[in-house]
């Protein structure tokens, strides 16, 4: 019966080829553009997600009673993790994001992005992946440097990066003890390189702000419960004066303390400061539109060329068709169609997403996505939708034609 239905539906596409080419056509414009915004969506989701341990990960800010500042004191990483029995590791970091630094290698001179100044607790916080030298000892002499795979190709080519010597901005003689693979999803935190110098011990004190904190928790834990506790210590510590509780401190107007950000929730949710998620969700609002009137489009064309189709299908019914026989046998057609159209959207997703990822300034392939498992299935439950929505209502009206009339 199956094959029958398709056998009939693809002779009925055959038979009406400009109906079928406007019907693809269509369809492949709406899905070209929701799959383009759906890899997009993917590609904001999916910051931070590289490790299953960075769902432990938590960015501390030091909040005034005016003001929250994500430079945080010099001796808080060290503080946390001595004082807090939740933290399993904090570290303090100066990432340069994307301000470039001059790297030396003999005479060789490059600038490069992605520049962090970091403790050795760095790598027991972001569980880079080490393919070439020891984690466990890669930033424990000082003046070491670990970099990325990238960069250890653009500064020694195939040649053995380890041991070699790395200047940063002309100044700091840095040993390259190890390679790290970079992640394969987006990243808050451009990390190209991370280097230790050589003496920061004089810098280390509570007036220095200078410094961005990170922890990682022995387990998960909501981050109000994490917050209070970690707001009791520094209360204690820091902040108590003459107040007998942190109770007693809010009480009387003062909301100075730690605050803290989920590492995966910085890029698109962060409790403070801007986001961009807006942007994308209203593009995917206009995507799911978009997508929505080309079903809507199918429909109608549908519907006004069913008029040409009363006659087969009162044969149909005269012959033993049911309705039931008649509504799978143009459902068949729809899904012949709209998988056709979804062939053709895939194909111009690809030659599009150039231009895309230039207006936007990303890096999305398709048949390279650290994800790909779940964009197709998210693709496939799309498709399923497209052809349930266009194909349900034509598919009652054929059906309910009176064979007599």
């Amino acid at each position: 019966m199956l094959r029958n239905y398709f056998k009939i539906a693809w002779r009925n596409i055959i038979r009406m080829k400009g109906y079928s080419a406007v019907n693809i056509a269509g369809l492949a414009i709406a899905l070209t553009g929701f799959i383009m915004i759906l890899l997009y969506l993917n590609h904001e989701l999916s910051y931070d997600t590289w490790d299953s341990s960075l769902s432990r990960v938590f960015k501390v800010s030091v909040r005034s009673d005016e003001d929250i500042f994500q430079e945080t004191p010099a001796p808080l990483a060290t503080f946390l993790k001595e004082h807090a029995s939740e933290v399993e590791a904090a570290t303090a970091i100066q990432p340069s994001g994307d301000y470039p630094i001059l790297l030396d290698v003999g005479d060789k001179k490059i600038y490069q992005s992605g520049g962090v100044a970091a403790d050795s607790a760095f790598l027991g916080v972001f569980p880079y992946r080490i393919i070439e030298g020891d984690a466990s000892t890669a930033l424990q002499k000082p003046n070491a440097i670990i970099i990325s795979r990238g960069l250890s190709k653009k500064l020694f080519g195939d040649g053995d990066p380890i041991g070699q010597r790395i200047k940063i901005y002309d100044t700091f003689d840095n040993e390259v003890t190890a390679v790290m693979a970079e992640p394969d999803k987006p990243s808050q935190l451009n990390v190209q390189f991370i280097w230790r110098a050589s003496d920061n011990s004089k810098g280390m004190h509570w007036n220095n702000y200078s410094f961005h904190t990170y922890i990682k928790t022995w387990q998960k834990i909501p981050t109000n419960k994490l917050e209070g506790d970690l707001n009791q210590i520094y209360f204690n510590a820091r902040l108590k004066g003459t107040y007998r509780s942190v109770a007693a401190f809010r009480k009387a107007g003062h909301q100075a303390g730690l605050f803290l950000d989920p590492l995966q929730d910085l890029h698109n949710f962060p409790k403070y400061g801007a986001s961009d998620f807006g942007r994308v969700s209203v593009l995917f609002l206009l995507a799911g539109l978009l997508l929505l009137s080309g079903c809507i489009n199918f429909s109608n064309l549908s519907v006004a060329a069913s008029v040409r189709r009363a006659k087969e299908v009162g044969i149909r019914k005269v012959l033993g068709s049911g309705r039931r026989q008649l509504f799978w046998q143009f459902m068949t057609e729809t899904a012949i169609l709209c998988f056709s159209g979804l062939c053709v959207a895939l194909l111009m997703v690809q030659l599009l997403l150039p231009y895309f990822n230039r207006s936007f300034h990303i890096d999305l392939d398709f048949s390279h996505a650290g994800n790909l498992g779940s964009i197709t299935l998210q693709i496939v439950i799309c498709l399923v939708t497209v052809i349930f929505i266009s194909g349900l209502y034509p598919g009652l009206v054929l059906d309910s034609y009176n064979t007599a009339k």
